[in-house]
């Protein structure tokens, strides 16, 4: 009868204390407010020094034992050789910055200058010379001579064309003789130009019977007497923006002038004045090269 009381008084007791948690748990209130920040903490020990860094120290000849810590570097400025690291025992032996001398190398060209056109005996081959007159550049000089030179100061109002035959011919006869004009238009050709310029005109064909050389200056005569019995002289004359090509046969032919191409230069008073001085008028190609002109 005591034993069955007391798990009676235990259940009891087990009941009322679930009944407590629980009412508890269900009665908790909501989290409060977050607190201040706490103060700052002190600050701590300094740290250990670390160990000294390498230096790369300089000067004239062999470093000494005195010289410089542990792990330095030295240059010795009078012969180049780099020490280092030195240690406990010394610098050792440096080694060279820069290797050994090359050969010498070949001589280079030289641009020489002077006022007049430069002579046979002027500089050496390769060189370039500027004559300090007109400002012609010549060179590289070769074993045959100086050549023709450039122009450094432009085509100065020189005006020229290209390649192109004549137009609108004008045929003539008078026994055996035919005389031939035709015309190649150009604005170029002004009274000034008449008055004191220079006009060049030349000429080219592609049949060496005619012209052997491939170009040649106006005027000019060809015979063919021996091929096709033609004699002929072409020649040019000046109006205004027009330039006349004048060809006289002498047996009534005009077999070769019609394919001929022509192309002229025409060159300023004064411009055409310093030209002569220093070029072969009646050479197309220094013609060319002096005043920069396209080919």
């Amino acid at each position: 009868m005591k034993k069955t009381n007391i798990f009676k008084i235990a259940f009891i007791l087990t009941i009322g204390l679930a009944s407590i948690f629980s009412s508890c748990k269900k009665d908790a209130g909501p989290a409060g407010p977050q607190g201040a920040q706490g103060a700052q903490g002190p600050q701590g020990l300094q740290g250990t020094p670390g160990p000294a860094g390498s230096t790369v120290l300089s000067g004239n000849g062999t470093p000494t034992s005195t010289t410089g810590a542990n792990g330095d570097f030295y240059l010795d400025l009078t012969s180049s050789l780099f020490y280092g690291p030195k240690t406990a025992a010394g610098w050792g032996t440096g080694f060279a910055m820069k290797g050994a001398n090359g050969a010498a190398g070949t001589n280079g060209n030289k641009i020489i200058n002077g006022t007049t056109i430069p002579g046979a005996t002027d500089g050496s081959i390769g060189d370039y010379y500027l004559n300090t007159t007109n400002y012609l550049l010549y060179g590289p000089k070769i074993a045959s001579g100086w050549g023709v030179g450039t122009s450094l100061i432009g085509t100065a109002n020189v005006k020229y064309s290209g390649w192109a035959t004549s137009t609108d011919p004008i045929n003539v006869g008078y026994g055996k003789t035919s005389i031939r004009s035709a015309r190649i238009n150009t604005t170029a050709i002004t009274p000034a130009i008449i008055n004191s310029g220079v006009v060049l005109v030349y000429a080219r064909r592609n049949s060496d019977l005619i012209l052997p050389g491939g170009t040649t200056p106006l005027p000019f005569s060809y015979d063919l007497s021996v091929v096709e019995n033609i004699k002929a002289t072409v020649n040019f004359s000046l109006g205004t923006s027009v330039i006349y090509i004048n060809t006289t046969t002498s047996n009534n032919s005009l077999y070769a002038e019609a394919t001929l191409e022509y192309r002229y230069v025409v060159i300023p008073g004064g411009v055409a004045i310093a030209a002569a001085k220093n070029i072969n008028l009646n050479d197309l190609q220094a013609v060319e090269k002096y005043f920069n002109i396209e080919k």
